[in-house]
């Protein structure tokens, strides 16, 4: 009986094991892509990038906070005068930005060629403000800068009760203004220096785009292996 069992124990240690569960193949992965040719252009232009949008988003900032002075102050003049009821009123930013846009193109075309260079300057600055203010109502600008407007000066001058229609009146309007001329240059200056910083950064975008496509052309097509 006990060989028996020490016979069935030698039996029971000596079964064969379980095969190995098949190893799965794991995918190859995808050799990493040459950096050579990773952003030849972006390289080229890299370096000078975050100088020259500083720097265009500088100018661009002075520019437009002197341009949208008198646009802030015309706006708040009219809001200060009227309250109107309604936001987003455009008219007064659109006709005084135009206007300012053609006395400027006057005044330069003047001071370099007399009376024909003043009408030639006044006819550009008419293009160039409307095109401005075509990108400008693309980005919705006009709307929010007279609104911020708005909203001021009406806060401001809700306290203008005691008195005479004349004198409140001339609060309104002063304190219309002058909130319109500080809201205005301000609000000019964050407008004009998102502005140049993108008009530079398209620039060097399409500077980097060249020089891709020159650097694809003096390498020449690529061989098939």
């Amino acid at each position: 009986m006990i060989s028996q069992i020490q016979s069935g124990a030698v039996l029971s240690n000596n079964a064969p094991a379980a095969p190995d569960a098949p190893a799965v193949e794991t995918p190859a992965s995808p050799a990493p892509e040459s950096q050579d040719r990773v952003s030849i252009g972006d390289r080229a232009v890299a370096l000078p990038r975050q100088i020259l949008e500083e720097t265009g988003g500088a100018l661009g900032a002075v520019i437009s906070a002197a341009a949208h002075m008198a646009p802030g102050a015309a706006e708040g003049l009219a809001e200060g005068v009227t309250s109107r009821p309604g936001r987003g009123n455009t008219g007064w930013y659109t006709a005084v930005a135009i206007t300012e846009s053609v006395g400027t193109g006057a005044a330069v075309g003047g001071a370099i060629g007399g009376p024909g260079g003043a009408l030639v300057g006044a006819g550009v600055g008419l293009v160039t403000g409307g095109i401005i203010h075509g990108l400008e109502r693309k980005a919705d600008i006009p709307e929010r800068f007279v609104q911020k407007i708005e909203m001021a000066v009406d806060e401001a001058i809700a306290a203008n009760t005691d008195g005479t229609k004349i004198k409140i009146a001339v609060q309104n309007a002063t304190q219309g203004t002058v909130l319109g001329t500080g809201i205005g240059t301000q609000e000019g200056w964050n407008i004009g220096r998102d502005a140049g910083k993108g008009v530079v950064s398209g620039i060097l975008d399409v500077a980097s785009g060249v020089a891709e496509g020159i650097f694809e052309a003096i390498r020449g097509p690529k061989k098939l292996s």
